[in-house]
């Protein structure tokens, strides 16, 4: 899937086209606005990838279903009918997940977006009903203190949870897709950025700011709002993607059981307590817990990531879901808080190939692979990816290794058939510089201006002026 994409005055980005092929690099020195690209298009398509319609009910029940979770009928009256008028309601909001399933796969399709819509007017019309039957012992549970995580502001979630539901019957089934992906869009692009209002994203030059993918669609963005235009044929591509994952900061990794804590401590307070992390740690650690049947679908990549000429031992998750690392040939698992950060990166990885996360198909962004890695692993590193790339992985990494990318050079002399497969991006401090030079013409560019910084101190060790 070759495409191209054009970010308008969002960040430090003007609107120059990006390309993006099977392997992309994003290549250049710091503040350029290659991990602002990686995020933006990781957002979007996450968004995409999802069903947009389920997420976008998920978002009106998930509030009220963790406003009533710890709710206990008897702790207040022993009412067994409050008890299952509680168990009925719980069950309706659940429905709405499975309710919204056919939507998946199939983009806008539009008969299908009418059966949905229908049945998710049933499914809000049972749920007003049901709330009104428990209206009494929720304003009852809300003041006797018996219940210390429902309080006022939970009774209002409720409320304000079923009148959304009611106003499903506002909005037209052609326009259930759209809603849907405005709100996760949205969600995503405030938790990975971690900003408060999208506005904050916007370039102040006066100038409208958009994001333009070829093929799939455009977002323009209007203030601290955002429209969104999509092909139903480039959303239902998208949607095929086996996952889209992003993977960052092997710190997050490390910190996993203290950050879960409290992203969990977040939701059960309504959201009185922020943790500084962004939304797509949490989104592939979520996927890690899942079951994936099937062999890894690149064996001898795994074998040579885990193999003595690069970790020498793996990444585990264990059957209580915790991550800890194994060296081979050892049946004992450390904690991965004692595992060299550079070790936590090529094991994540390799961890997420096991697991079947990655796989054909997959969309997978890393933002500077080569962090806290020996120059040789930043080698095997780059190796592992551009085999994913030629098996069908579409890969996404901004870099400014120059390892990697004489590594990632050598590669394509080797194979001269993966050339095709890269889409080469040069980010500088004056934009992003594409033009018409063919690859190993800007990789030659882009090498030169990330090792001048060597060829000075070279210079200097030889009593010369840089």
């Amino acid at each position: 899937m070759a495409f191209s994409v054009e970010i308008k005055n969002l960040g430090k980005l003007a609107g120059e086209p990006i390309l993006v092929g099977g392997l992309t690099v994003l290549a250049g020195p710091n503040a350029t606005g290659k991990t602002f690209f990686s995020k933006t298009l990781y957002s979007v398509f996450d968004a995409m990838n999802a069903n947009p319609v389920q997420a976008y009910v998920q978002g009106l029940v998930e509030p009220m279903r963790s406003a009533i979770e710890d709710l206990e009928p008897g702790a207040t009256d022993g009412s067994a009918a409050h008890a299952a008028s509680l168990n009925r309601f719980t069950a309706l909001l659940d429905g709405f997940e499975s309710a919204s399933e056919p939507l998946h796969g199939k983009g806008a399709d539009k008969e299908t977006a009418r059966k949905v819509h229908k049945q998710l007017l049933s499914l809000g019309e049972e749920a007003a009903s049901c709330h009104q039957e428990l209206r009494p012992f929720l304003e009852s549970a809300a003041k006797d203190g018996k219940h210390p995580f429902f309080d006022a502001r939970s009774l209002k979630a409720v409320s304000r949870g079923i009148a959304d539901l009611k106003g499903l019957g506002d909005v037209a089934a052609n326009l259930l897709v759209p809603k849907g992906l405005h709100r996760v869009i949205q969600g995503n692009l405030l938790g990975n950025f971690q900003v408060r209002s999208v506005d904050a994203l916007q370039r102040e030059t006066g100038q409208p700011s958009s994001v333009d993918i070829q093929g799939v669609g455009r977002v323009d963005f209007m203030g601290s709002g955002f429209g969104i235009r999509i092909s139903p044929s480039g959303l239902t591509r998208l949607q095929r993607f086996s996952q889209v994952i992003y993977l960052d900061s092997p710190v997050y990794w490390r910190l996993r059981g203290a950050l879960n804590a409290a992203e969990l401590h977040r939701h059960g307070s309504n959201g009185l307590a922020s943790v500084d992390v962004p939304k797509y740690f949490y989104d592939l650690d979520a996927k890690l817990g899942r079951t994936y049947a099937g062999e890894a679908a690149f064996g001898e990549t795994l074998a040579r990531l885990t193999g003595q000429d690069a970790m020498a031992g793996k990444v585990v998750l264990d059957e209580t879901g915790r991550l800890g690392l194994q060296e081979a040939g050892r049946s004992q698992v450390f904690p991965l808080t004692l595992a060299a950060s550079g070790s936590i990166n090529l094991g994540i990885l390799a961890l997420l190939i096991e697991r079947r996360l990655v796989d054909k198909g997959t969309f997978l962004f890393i933002d500077e692979p080569e962090t806290n890695l020996h120059p040789k692993w930043q080698t095997a590193m780059i190796s592992a990816l551009l085999d994913l790339a030629q098996g069908g992985v579409n890969v996404v990494i901004a870099t400014h290794s120059s390892d990697i990318l004489e590594r990632l050079l050598a590669l394509v002399c080797q194979r001269p058939e993966a050339e095709q497969l890269i889409a080469l991006n040069h980010f500088s401090l004056a934009g992003v510089i594409n033009g018409q030079q063919g690859f190993r013409e800007k990789m030659g560019c882009i090498l030169r201006e990330l090792t001048d910084a060597y060829s000075d101190s070279y210079m200097m060790t030889q009593g010369l002026k840089p």
